[in-house]
């Protein structure tokens, strides 16, 4: 267990967890709320009365590792009881309206192309539009999530079946084993 402390305290969970908690606890304590057992900024020149305030920064940074997962996939809009739930028809609409246009003006010019005929575009700033669609939406109505988060999450995981028709999920451990070290 303790071999693997170092592991646990690495520069991912100083700048990502311990940090945020620090600086939540320096807040606290600008704001000058006391809790209990933690003296006031003024005093916090001895080391032994800073003691207090780094371990519930410490303390604060394990419990902010832990519910981590849980909070990215609220903030993406998973869960049934999640309340962004309710943003899901609005995002639903929107694909529908601006993105799906798009993704069937692609396809149709990747069609033509096969077929060996020219294709180009029906609107202006399609190559633009598309890629922002691409790095915004997933590429089906049916992997929309409520949130802009959550979209972009999805679109980044769908992004190599879009674009090339690799499916990133079970091709990453194939790919993985031919790639330089570099």
């Amino acid at each position: 267990m303790l071999g693997s402390l170092p592991k646990l305290i690495g520069r991912g969970f100083v700048l990502g967890f311990l940090l945020p908690a620090a600086l939540f606890c320096l807040y606290l304590q600008v704001l000058a709320i006391t809790l209990p057992g933690l003296p006031s900024l003024e005093s916090q020149l001895d080391a032994l009365k800073l003691a207090p305030v780094v371990l519930l920064s410490l303390v604060l940074a394990v419990l902010l590792m832990a519910v981590n997962r849980m909070i990215v996939r609220t903030l993406e809009g998973y869960g049934a009881l999640n309340p962004l739930r309710i943003l899901a028809p609005f995002r639903r609409y929107h694909f529908r309206k601006r993105i799906a246009p798009l993704f069937e003006e692609a396809a149709r010019i990747e069609r033509a192309r096969q077929a060996g005929s020219e294709a180009k575009p029906k609107f202006q700033g399609f190559a633009l539009s598309l890629s922002r669609a691409t790095e915004a939406y997933p590429d089906g109505e049916d992997w929309v999530l409520p949130t802009k988060f959550g979209n972009t999450m999805r679109a980044c995981e769908v992004y190599s079946r879009a674009l090339y028709g690799l499916d990133a999920i079970p091709a990453w451990p194939r790919l993985f084993l031919v790639l330089p070290n570099r």
